[in-house]
């Protein structure tokens, strides 16, 4: 299940005799990478290059600093003005987006809270759900912290045995 940049991966699969659950939350936040701006200036030197052929150099660095200045100012008012059709198109475009969630953006009261509600009711109703298996199945679900590992806790020291008395 994926909403914006939160993955949710619930597995449920035999294992050996028994049966395996598992839910993994994943959150990627939108950083700007160096390839990003390698693909932007790529974007821009083919843009200069249709430019520099009609506008001359002059005019082609004012209309590509223009252009660079109406990008941002469009970013900006899809992100203040919560224009939400614009902000779901900026944020289909591959590169684009990631400049747009990174530096646009503003990370809601609302993006926030619903990611927690994401990050709290899809787990719990794995959990839900792998108890109501088991439970048909005369089985007890055994959480992973209530088990005892197989190989023991590994960060303490074994324990000393005492040693027989002298004679």
């Amino acid at each position: 299940m994926f909403r914006e940049r939160l993955a949710l991966y619930a597995c449920a699969a035999p294992f050996g005799t028994g049966y395996f659950f598992s839910c993994r939350t994943i959150y990627v936040p939108a950083l700007v990478r160096l390839w990003h701006i390698l693909a932007a200036l790529v974007f821009l030197s083919i843009i200069g290059r249709l430019f520099l052929q009609y506008l001359g150099l002059t005019f082609t660095i004012i209309a590509l600093v223009s252009l660079v200045f109406a990008l941002a100012g469009v970013f900006r008012n899809a992100a203040a003005a919560a224009l939400t059709d614009l902000d779901a198109v900026l944020l289909k475009i591959p590169v684009v987006s990631t400049f747009y969630e990174d530096w646009f953006r503003e990370d809601t009261f609302y993006r926030m809270d619903t990611r927690v509600v994401y990050l709290k009711r899809v787990p719990a109703i794995v959990l839900e759900l792998a108890e109501e298996v088991t439970a048909e199945k005369g089985a007890k679900l055994v959480k992973q912290d209530d088990s005892d590992p197989i190989s023991g806790d590994i960060s303490k020291p074994p324990p000393q045995s005492p040693q027989p008395a002298k004679t």
